[in-house]
């Protein structure tokens, strides 16, 4: 009996470990760049992103689900996105200088949204990557950044940062939004407008 207790606690720790090897596959996607490897850079994205879906179902599969989890989820998937720009800013440089409006834009949205939830939250610790326009973004961007990396098309890869401008900018507005209609946020919210 004492085993099997012991083993359902270190399988607890599946989806935690999941989440770490997207820190650490973040970091190396940062190294790939910066040695101009971008077909192992686009891989290791693919997989870090993977890795996105694959710890949620592993915490739901193990009844593992906690606060705790969740914030690390969150940073993790803040520190893949860091490490996502740093490393196309490696690879890519003329790409990611004319588009500057639109990358800025995306760092305002991202501030200010922050700001606002830190305001009526008095904590960033209730970011809400489970809505379901975070999930299309997070559809969206392997896609485009592919593109980026295979086509030199300036008139290709502007209507893409765009259309994930005007995405994440939607994405945040409901964030924002859902922070402010619930006294308390509810668990596993995936929009606006789902009833509570």
């Amino acid at each position: 009996m004492n085993g099997m207790i012991s083993m359902r606690s270190q399988l607890k720790k599946i989806p935690d470990l999941i989440t770490k090897t997207r820190i650490l596959l973040s970091i190396i996607m940062v190294l790939l760049a910066f040695y101009d490897q971008s077909l192992l850079f686009f891989s290791v994205y693919l997989f870090a992103s993977f890795t996105d879906v694959l710890d949620g179902l592993a915490a739901r599969r193990l009844k593992a689900q906690s606060k705790k989890g969740a914030r690390l989820d969150t940073n993790a998937d803040e520190i893949l996105y860091f490490c996502l720009i740093f490393g196309l800013v490696l690879l890519i440089p003329r790409i990611m200088i004319q588009n500057m409006d639109l990358l800025i834009s995306i760092l305002i949205i991202n501030m200010i949204s922050r700001m606002l939830v830190f305001l009526r939250r008095k904590s960033l610790k209730k970011i809400l990557m489970s809505l379901y326009l975070s999930k299309l973004n997070a559809f969206i961007l392997p896609f485009g950044i592919f593109m980026i990396l295979i086509s030199d098309n300036y008139s290709l890869i502007r209507p893409f940062i765009m259309i994930l401008t005007l995405t994440t900018t939607l994405c945040r507005i409901e964030e924002v939004s859902i922070h402010y209609k619930y006294k308390e946020v509810p668990e596993n919210i995936k929009s606006i407008f789902q009833k509570f």
